[in-house]
């Protein structure tokens, strides 16, 4: 019986550890794609379901609207109403703070990354408070750009109505 019973433990306790195992994967995996669910390609996005759902196409994203313009030595606002786009160079990306009142009716924030320093800067915390409106962030880059970098600078962003594009676009 004693042999029996050391077998039987032994059987069990790597059964245990599997499972134990498994279960910690699909938690990882269950949390990495909550993490990255609003962050899509724009190609991949353009044309689902979901894009025509909620209304965003090229001409919304390309548009003619009134925009703010911000840049690291320069802030431009709308001559005439209010602003429903921010079109900001990540260089620029603190100067936000100077321009608050102005963002309350941005819907799209597009984000000009040019270089892969530009890559390594997040947004502010705060920033869904400063545009309550904020229905997208539209990333352009001038440099070859992955969804962990995006993840990586717009992980301020906590509200999952956000929908996070980006976009590469190699520089002629």
């Amino acid at each position: 019986m004693n042999t029996s019973t050391l077998i039987f433990k032994s059987k069990s306790a790597p059964r245990v550890s599997i499972f134990g195992l498994l279960l910690l994967m699909l938690s990882f995996f269950t949390i990495s794609s909550v993490n990255a669910q609003n962050i899509s390609e724009l190609n991949q996005f353009l044309g689902t379901q979901e894009a025509s759902e909620l209304g965003i196409d090229r001409d919304y994203l390309y548009g003619s609207q009134s925009i703010i313009y911000v840049t690291q030595g320069r802030i431009k606002l709308p001559e005439e109403g209010s602003a429903r786009k921010a079109d900001v160079r990540m260089s620029g990306i603190s100067r936000l703070s100077e321009v608050d009142d102005a963002l309350e009716s941005v819907e799209i924030l597009q984000l000009k990354v040019s270089s892969d320093a530009d890559k390594a800067i997040a947004l502010p915390s705060g920033i869904e408070e400063q545009m309550p409106s904020l229905k997208v962030v539209f990333i352009l880059s001038q440099v070859p750009i992955s969804q962990s970098d995006v993840q990586a600078m717009v992980s301020s962003i906590q509200d999952p109505a956000v929908k996070i594009l980006y976009f590469y676009s190699q520089p002629v």
